[in-house]
């Protein structure tokens, strides 16, 4: 059961807020929350950086609500809808080994700025800089439409997906 669900079902609504829609609550993200680990630790929305392995992820946030067939042909979508119309999670893992090669997330702007850029570290394996950081709040702010990014070895794209959801995508270099 999730943290918010315990706590509203406890009546402690401490460290959580209510959302736009009726009925579901979103952990309020706290600054001792707010370090990179390399493996999510559940607080927070997680955040998988490629080359994290399909079991870790199905240990750490369970099944999926969906499994597609990935845009690549070699992959295999993994879909959370965490927070229903607020927050999703799409994974694609290479059929063969099982490896995320691809993670992307989009985010209802009613979010905390926070906890999206937790978020975003997490899926960076935490190595979220100054130079990504400020392409993001250009976009977040609609100062630019999309900003693009090469890390390591990994490339990213974030960009406002419809008027109340923007869309992070981060991949391995070369996944195609």
């Amino acid at each position: 059961m999730a943290p918010a669900v315990m706590a509203h079902e406890l009546g402690w609504v401490r460290g959580t807020r209510q959302a736009e829609s009726r009925g579901e609550w979103i952990p309020e993200v706290v600054p001792q929350q707010l370090y990179c680990q390399d493996e999510p630790s559940g607080f927070g929305l997680p955040g998988f950086k490629p080359g994290t392995l399909k079991p870790q992820v199905e240990r750490l946030i369970g099944a999926p609500a969906a499994v597609q067939r990935g845009y690549w042909g070699n992959s295999t979508a993994l879909v959370y809808y965490l927070i229903p119309n607020q927050v999703s999670l799409g994974l694609l893992f290479d059929d063969k080994s099982d490896v995320l090669q691809q993670t992307e997330a989009s985010f209802h702007h009613g979010l905390e700025l926070p906890l999206v850029l937790s978020t975003l570290d997490s899926m960076l394996g935490c190595q979220l800089n100054e130079a990504i950081e400020g392409g993001f709040y250009r976009v977040w702010e609609r100062q630019t439409s999309e900003y693009s990014f090469q890390l390591s070895a990994m490339e990213g794209v974030i960009f406002w997906e419809s008027d109340t959801h923007v869309y992070i995508g981060v991949w391995q270099q070369g996944f195609q």
